[in-house]
């Protein structure tokens, strides 16, 4: 987990570009394999939204003591969901959801998506998109990568819920070959 974080921190900037092209225009010709698109452009309205997620990663990377699998408690804290009966989100959290909310929302005012669900979708897409391109050992270790992944499919999922969204032809892709190996 701290390896993971400390990678995305590392390079965050790069991370972030690499991501956005999840929503951005695919470039011709296409090309043959499947999750590569080298010439492929990036969304740049979706960089700040996508940056202030990748942190939510971060954060709940480094925030979870446990193994693998509570991230979803981080996320239903994060969104204001209710665990044990009770709201355990901190005003922080609290505070850097709305920030992201609003940041989503005012998408449209910067880029050609509409803002609102299409934006959020949009997001979680670029999220989908950087979770089935990361490379090992390349980009981190195997174990590392996972729970990237781990929490990118678990951030990703949340957004599309909260915009009552359907999940991504990259999200469907990545879970056709993570059920082959």
């Amino acid at each position: 987990r701290r390896e993971a974080a400390e990678r995305i921190i590392h390079n965050n900037q790069n991370i972030v570009s690499f991501a956005s092209r999840g929503a951005g225009i695919p470039g011709l010709p296409a090309s043959s394999a499947p999750l590569a698109d080298p010439r492929s452009t990036t969304n740049a309205s979706l960089k700040h939204p996508i940056d202030l997620f990748l942190r939510f990663v971060v954060m709940s990377m480094l925030s979870n003591k446990e193994k693998s699998g509570n991230t979803q408690s981080f996320f239903q804290n994060l969104m204001g969901g209710k665990e044990g009966g009770a709201s355990t989100a901190t005003s922080a959290r609290e505070a850097m959801m709305t920030a992201a909310q609003g940041l989503v929302a005012t998408i449209a005012l910067e880029g050609e998506l509409g803002g609102g669900d299409r934006a959020a979708e949009a997001v979680a897409d670029c999220l989908d998109y950087i979770r089935a391109r990361i490379g090992t050992p390349r980009d981190m270790s195997y174990p590392a990568a996972r729970e990237f992944r781990n929490e990118l499919l678990y951030c990703a999922s949340t957004l599309r819920r909260s915009a009552s969204t359907e999940a991504s032809s990259v999200q469907e892709e990545f879970a056709v070959t993570s059920s082959v190996q």
